[in-house]
C-alpha cells in the first residue's frame, strides 16, 4: 500500500534534521570567526601600542629601520588571519555540501521508491510510460551525479590554489 501522508511526515522529519544540522555548522562557524576575530583585535591593539610606543622613540635613521624590521610580524599575523578565516568557512561549506549530498542521495532515494509504488498499481499497457519516468528519472541521477563531481573537482583545484597562495605567502614572511 502506498502511504504518502507517512512518507511525507518522515521527509519533514529529515528536513528538519539536516535544517538543524546546516543551523549548527553555521552557528559553529560563527563562533570561530567571532574567536578569531577577537583575538585578532586583541593582537591588533597590542602590536598598535608597541608601534605607537616605537614610533615615539625613533631618534635616528637605525631606529627607524628596526621599527619598520618589527613591522613585518604584523603581516605574517595577517596572512595567519586571513588562512584561519578561510579554513573555517571551507570546513562549513565541506560540512554543508556532505550533508547536502546525503540529503540529495535520500530524496533521490525517495523518490524512486515512490515511483515503483505507484508503478506497482500502474493500469495494464503503461509500461511504456513508465518505463520513460523511470529512464528519465535514472538520467537525471546520472547528470546531477556529474555535476556534483564536476563541481567537486572545481572545488578540489581552487583549494589546492588558495593552499599554494597562502604558502607562496607565508615562505617570504617565515624568513623575514
Amino acid at each position: 500500500m502506498f502511504t504518502l501522508p507517512t512518507q511525507f511526515a518522515t521527509f519533514q522529519t529529515s528536513a528538519l534534521d539536516s535544517l538543524a544540522k546546516v543551523a549548527s555548522i553555521h552557528l559553529d562557524s560563527a563562533r570561530k570567526l567571532a574567536d578569531l576575530q577577537l583575538a585578532a583585535a586583541h593582537e591588533f591593539v597590542a602590536t598598535s601600542l608597541t608601534s605607537a610606543k616605537s614610533l615615539s622613540t625613533i631618534k635616528d635613521v637605525q631606529s627607524a629601520l628596526n621599527v619598520q624590521a618589527a613591522a613585518k610580524p604584523a603581516l605574517a599575523k595577517t596572512v595567519a588571519y586571513t588562512k584561519g578565516v578561510y579554513d573555517v568557512l571551507a570546513a562549513a561549506a565541506a560540512e554543508i555540501n556532505t550533508l547536502a549530498g546525503a540529503q540529495a542521495a535520500e530524496v533521490g532515494k525517495q523518490v524512486t521508491e515512490a515511483i515503483d509504488k505507484v508503478t506497482e498499481k500502474a493500469p495494464a499497457g503503461t509500461e511504456p510510460a513508465v518505463a520513460f519516468v523511470k529512464s528519465l528519472l535514472s538520467a537525471s541521477t546520472t547528470a546531477v551525479d556529474q555535476a556534483t563531481k564536476s563541481t567537486k573537482q572545481v572545488l578540489a583545484t581552487a583549494e589546492a590554489n588558495v593552499a599554494t597562495a597562502f604558502a607562496a605567502l607565508e615562505k617570504p614572511l617565515a624568513h623575514a
